[in-house]
């Protein structure tokens, strides 16, 4: 009954009106395409992006929405950190996107025995094989 008031709850903490200027990774492919294209102004660059390139949710916003309502107390604090920890952001090619889990996390996503994925943003592109071809934003944004 509340999925579509959650679910804009998400995106609102999780987006911004510059999508991909302030994604929290890009991949190497998607910074080679940027930087072969013309780009001299941040409505060019949202432009090719939108027409080349995702913008994506890291952890879907399906999975935090089955995990705000699946908590049966969920506090101010834990909604939070849940999102500072889970609502990530990526630039990627459309290539890279389509080699993704859509709507899911793999199970290690899950399982607190599994070192490398449990909890961690990166799950779906460790698993897609190119975790290791995303660069964190280091800049207030990337163009």
């Amino acid at each position: 009954m509340h999925k579509a008031a959650i679910v804009m709850m998400i995106r609102q903490a999780s987006e911004s009106n510059h999508w991909h200027n302030t994604a929290h990774y890009r991949s190497e492919a998607a910074a080679e395409l940027i930087a072969s294209a013309s780009i001299r102004t941040l409505a060019q660059y949202q432009a090719f992006c939108n027409q080349n390139l995702r913008h994506e949710h890291m952890v879907p916003n399906i999975v935090l929405y089955r995990m705000i309502v699946s908590n049966p107390k969920p506090t101010h604090a834990w909604i939070v950190d849940l999102f500072a920890r889970f609502s990530k952001r990526a630039t990627i090619t459309r290539e890279e996107d389509r080699l993704l889990r859509a709507t899911d996390m793999p199970q290690g996503f899950y399982a607190a025995d599994n070192r490398e994925l449990f909890e961690n943003p990166l799950a779906r592109y460790i698993e897609a094989g190119f975790a290791d071809r995303l660069a964190p934003r280091t800049t207030a944004g990337w163009f």
